[in-house]
């Protein structure tokens, strides 16, 4: 049962802190909480979860110089991710 919603994973993180719950909250959010045992791991995947970023733009926004770059330097360093 959702007892509340709080939209910022640090307020989560604080909220499981302070003992209101139990969240789901990416590790290096909460690595020092962890690590001084104030929050407790109760599960641990077996896949480490993906995070994909996806980059969008209208053909109309390539037009302007400042997108065209931003693409450009998107693309180039991706590559090496």
């Amino acid at each position: 049962m959702v007892v509340q919603i709080i939209p910022d994973l640090r307020a989560l993180a604080a909220s499981c802190v302070a003992g209101l719950g139990l969240t789901v909250l990416p590790s290096y959010l909460c690595a020092r909480q962890l690590r001084e045992g104030t929050l407790v791991r109760l599960h641990e995947p077996t896949e480490i979860p993906a995070n994909e970023i996806f980059l969008a733009w209208s053909r109309l926004g390539l037009q302007r110089p400042h997108v065209a770059f931003m693409r450009k330097r998107l693309l180039e360093t991706a590559a090496d991710w």
